[in-house]
């Protein structure tokens, strides 16, 4: 309920930013949720934001100390930029390698709102002439969560049921999207859709790197979790894993396990 956001210098300093300039944003007494802050490059953020009450893109430009925020720029053609499981919240976008910006809605009940748009570099606005119908592309799924890979690829996590796509549902299905070709390629090598209640898939980067787990046993109540899958079993057979998926082939191999007591949350590749 209290939106804040925290940031860091390089040399670890902390500054917090408790986004008092949203409030004034508030359509219908409602006031919107940070959802991703996307850095666009020479000083400039673009925040999503997420409006309960309503079923469009959102977003407001900023600069690097947030000392101004432009006004909400909304946009129809998709619905809410959102992700969640339970009470955690997932990014939906990311900035391309040519400073591209893309944004997603996996989860509007208006099918023709499932998809992306885009904001090119140093715009300040959607791009009027793009939208990505990943609703079509996908053949009726939905989806949870967006990953950047490179280049203007995505990896794209559906739920595993067409009808099943709320707080709590199961997914696990992947997908690389290509933004460029507004394209979908299955991935193949993983866990198969149809056993993912029995997996938690972690946080990946980089080429891109997917850990996936052994779903931890998930009763009632609770708070957030990296988990998808609502009451999911404990799965003896389920050798924790770090797939590295090709985003050209949507192929998955298996790069690393670990033993079975043992599951990795996030994997990022570091930089130098």
């Amino acid at each position: 309920s209290d939106m804040g956001v925290n940031y860091f210098t390089a040399a670890g300093a902390m500054t917090s930013w408790t986004a008092p300039d949203l409030t004034k944003f508030a359509v219908d007494g409602t006031a919107p949720a940070i959802s991703d802050i996307l850095d666009l490059g020479n000083n400039r953020l673009a925040i999503t934001l997420y409006y309960s009450n309503r079923d469009s893109a959102a977003v407001v430009f900023t600069d690097y100390s947030f000392s101004t925020v432009s006004a909400p720029v909304f946009d129809s053609r998709i619905g809410g930029i959102y992700g969640a499981w339970r009470s955690a919240r997932y990014a939906m976008g990311g900035v391309t390698d040519d400073g591209t910006a893309y944004v997603f809605c996996g989860t509007s009940t208006d099918g023709s709102k499932v998809g992306a748009l885009r904001i090119k570099k140093g715009a300040t606005s959607f791009d009027p002439d793009y939208k990505f119908d990943i609703y079509t592309a996908s053949e009726g799924y939905r989806f949870r969560k967006a990953y950047p890979i490179s280049g203007s690829k995505f990896l794209l996590e559906f739920y595993v049921d067409k009808d099943a796509y709320s707080n709590m549902s199961t997914s696990g299905k992947l997908a690389i999207a290509d933004m460029d070709a507004k394209t979908l390629t299955w991935v193949t090598g993983v866990p198969a859709a149809s056993d993912m209640a029995n997996y938690s898939i972690g946080y990946g980067d980089g080429y891109f790197y997917l850990p996936i787990n052994p779903a931890e046993a998930s009763a009632t109540g609770g708070g957030g979790s990296w988990h998808h899958a609502p009451l999911a079993r404990v799965s003896s057979s389920a050798v924790p894993t770090i797939y590295k998926i090709n985003a050209s082939t949507g192929v998955a191999t298996a790069f690393m396990t670990l033993d079975k007591n043992e599951s990795v949350k996030v994997f990022s590749i570091v930089k130098k």
